[in-house]
């Protein structure tokens, strides 16, 4: 069935099976659009054709022109929902990567508003900032500035920057966690917009690496000098 573009299918068949169910099980072995030919304008097995999803049906006798224009435009159809489906699987792919990517990177990834309040976050993000999960650092900081910033300073230094370049890179500053313990960590970070069904909102997308050790080794190699 494979290599068929398009069967026609006549609803009343002589047989255990009727066209319907013909159709049905053809659907199930090959992707092929099924046209229904009846008899009947009213044939009350119409209704009961829906299930099988046909791409159209022809009413005998067919006139040639009818049914060469149902054939073009069911072949038409049919080649636009492969190809929807095809686009869909793609997409599924794509969405898959890009979380695999989100749950696992190295890198903390974040996205907040303007005002200060984490909506996403990832594992590793989380764990930065002392958390065990994302769910757990969306709800712990929702004041960015008070919160996180051991100098808030930093964070109106960073928002100027933003908001004058639309983006940031290699941002220095110096963050606390959840308990307390201050971090060292450079944020690469993009001003854009999303939309929340009520409207377009500004909000910040970005990554973190935590540079603690590395500042600690600057800092004890700069005292040794």
């Amino acid at each position: 069935l494979h290599h068929y573009d398009l069967v026609l299918m006549d609803i009343e068949l002589a047989g255990v099976l009727n066209g319907i169910e013909t159709a049905e099980r053809i659907g199930q072995l090959a992707d092929v659009p099924i046209v229904f030919l009846t008899g009947f304008s009213h044939d009350p097995l119409l209704e009961q054709a829906k299930i099988a999803a046909p791409y159209g049906y022809l009413i005998k006798p067919v006139p040639e022109r009818e049914l060469a224009a149902t054939v073009a435009m069911s072949l038409h159809r049919h080649a636009l929902d492969r190809e929807l489906r095809e686009s869909r699987k793609a997409l599924a792919a794509s969405e898959a990567r890009y979380r695999y990517l989100f749950e696992h990177s190295p890198l903390g990834i974040f996205r907040t508003s303007l005002e200060g309040r984490i909506l996403l976050a990832n594992l590793e993000f989380a764990e930065m900032l002392g958390c065990t999960s994302p769910e757990e650092v969306v709800e712990t900081f929702t004041d960015l500035e008070r919160q996180l910033y051991v100098d808030p300073s930093d964070r109106k230094r960073f928002l100027d920057l933003l908001h004058t370049r639309g983006e940031v890179k290699l941002f220095k500053c110096q963050w606390q966690t959840k308990h307390g313990k201050p971090i060292w960590v450079t944020i690469n970070a993009r001003l854009s917009a999303t939309d929340h069904g009520t409207g377009i909102f500004p909000i910040i997308d970005g990554f973190i690496l935590d540079i603690t050790e590395q500042q600690r080794a600057a800092e004890a190699l700069q005292e040794s000098e």
